[in-house]
């Protein structure tokens, strides 16, 4: 028997905290009740072992974030990064400077032949981002 882990994102389902399944299968074998064939070749797994699941701390989302009530903002965290009464992410990434999800191009570095990096600023990411970071803490 394989122990499978996945998420389920089929239009009917909905997404709730702790989101992981746990399917065991023998490979190659068909689930009926299942829209679903899997075939499992254990020689080509390079991972066994689900360490975590996230998702992106952007500008975008900090936006979003913070113009929620403290309260809201509490409870959502607890949904996205509570291992127990939420989903547990554990690895999310951050872009260095704006990504397709800022709400405008920038850098950390502005002053065009800043070598020094005299003029280096994190203060855009002050008002949003890092306190969405702080929040999954």
């Amino acid at each position: 028997m394989v122990q499978v882990h996945f998420v389920s994102l089929a239009d009917s389902i909905v997404v709730t905290p702790n989101p992981i399944q746990h399917l065991s299968v023998k490979p190659s074998s068909q689930v009926s009740d299942k829209a679903i064939v899997l075939t499992v070749h254990t020689d080509q797994i390079i991972c066994k072992n689900l360490t975590g699941i996230g998702g992106a701390f952007n500008e975008q989302g900090g936006e979003a974030f913070m113009r929620l009530p403290q309260a809201q903002r509490d409870e959502l965290a607890t949904a996205l990064f509570n291992l127990e009464n939420g989903s547990g992410f554990s690895f999310c990434r951050t872009a260095i400077g704006s990504s397709d999800f800022g709400l405008g191009a920038y850098s950390y570095s502005e002053v065009a032949e800043d070598y020094e990096m005299k003029h280096f600023s994190i203060e855009r990411d002050k008002k949003s981002v890092i306190p969405f970071m702080q929040a999954a803490l």
